[in-house]
C-alpha cells in the first residue's frame, strides 16, 4: 500500500519548477535533473497526485548497470534486492554444476531468463525507485534543502563499480544483441515451415 504524500511532497511534485529545483539540489547534475522531472510527474499522476506510483520510464544505464546504479545514485534499498537475486540464481546455479549437464542447462537457462528480467525491470523501473528515494528525502527534510542535499548526488562505490563493470556491461550487451537473430528465426521458423 503506498504511503499518502503529506503537503510538501505534494507542493514539491505539483510545481514543474520547484521540482526541478529540489531535483538540481538531490541529483546535484544538472544533464539529469529534466529526465528525472517527466518521471516525477508521470509517478505522481500515477498517483493522483496523492501518492507517488510506480510508473515505467525506460533507462538504458538501469537495464545495462541494474544494481550498480541504483547504487551510484543512493538507491540502495532496492540495489540490495536486485543484489539478493542474483546472488540466489549464481547459487543455483553452482549448486547444479554437480548434475549432468543435461539436468544443469534448464537451471542456466531459467537463471538466465531471470537475469533478463531483473535487468528490464530496472531498465523499466529504476528511476521511479530513486525517485521514491527522493519523495521519501523531500518528506524527511521538510524544506531543509541541506538535508535534501546531503542524502542526494552520488555514491562513489557506485561510480567504481561502474567503471570496473563497463567491460561486462559492453559483453552483456554484445550477447543480447547477438541473440535477437536467434530469437527471430526461432520465432518465425516454424511458421515458415
Amino acid at each position: 500500500m503506498e504511503e499518502k504524500l503529506n503537503d510538501y511532497q505534494k507542493s514539491v511534485l505539483s510545481n514543474g519548477e520547484t521540482l526541478r529545483a529540489k531535483l538540481l539540489i538531490y541529483l546535484q547534475k544538472e544533464k539529469a535533473v529534466e529526465c528525472y522531472a517527466k518521471t516525477a510527474e508521470k509517478c505522481f499522476l500515477q498517483g493522483n497526485r496523492e501518492n507517488f506510483a510506480k510508473a515505467s520510464d525506460w533507462s538504458w544505464w538501469g537495464f545495462f548497470y541494474s544494481w550498480i546504479f541504483l547504487l551510484y545514485r543512493k538507491g540502495e534499498d532496492t540495489a540490495l534486492w536486485a543484489i539478493i537475486c542474483i546472488c540466489l540464481g549464481l547459487f543455483t546455479m553452482f549448486l547444479s554444476q554437480n548434475e549432468s549437464p543435461e539436468n544443469a542447462s534448464p537451471v542456466i537457462g531459467i537463471i538466465f531468463i531471470i537475469a533478463i528480467w531483473i535487468s528490464c525491470h530496472l531498465g523499466k523501473y529504476s528511476k521511479f525507485y530513486i525517485l521514491k528515494t527522493f519523495v521519501n528525502t523531500l518528506k524527511e527534510s521538510n524544506e531543509d534543502d541541506a538535508l535534501l542535499a546531503s542524502k542526494g548526488g552520488i555514491n562513489k562505490i557506485g561510480l567504481v563499480l561502474g567503471i570496473l563493470a563497463t567491460p561486462l556491461v559492453i559483453i552483456q550487451a554484445i550477447f543480447l544483441i547477438s541473440i535477437i537473430p536467434g530469437i527471430i528465426y526461432g520465432i518465425l521458423a516454424p511458421r515458415i515451415g
